[in-house]
């Protein structure tokens, strides 16, 4: 019983974004023009099957809208060096202007 817990653990865990990291406009009279929204950014295993690896993007995917409060457009994404599992997909997203981020 307890093996099948952890297995479900594991299992449910593993199909998630994680790492959802919010930064908002800088307050600076100085700050670029390009710096007037709301980025963030988020990672996920993008290891093991497809099926697997395609429910972890859509969870990214979800986070990022809801992060946002909506639009969203995704700036750069990149493979990173594994930290938890075997391949690391980072995401470096911006809201769109008119979305309110979540809060």
């Amino acid at each position: 019983m307890r093996t099948a817990l952890v297995a479900l653990t594991v299992l449910l865990t593993a199909c998630s974004a994680s790492n959802v990291n919010l930064r908002g406009p800088s307050s600076s009279a100085y700050a670029p023009i390009n710096d007037s929204g709301v980025t963030g950014e988020i990672s996920y295993c993008n290891g093991g099957a497809k099926s697997v690896r395609d429910a972890r993007r859509n969870d990214a995917y979800e986070k990022m809208y809801k992060q946002c409060g909506g639009a969203y457009e995704i700036v750069k994404e990149e493979d990173q060096p594994p930290a938890f599992c075997a391949a690391e997909r980072r995401i470096w997203f911006k809201c769109k202007v008119d979305q309110k981020p979540a809060q």
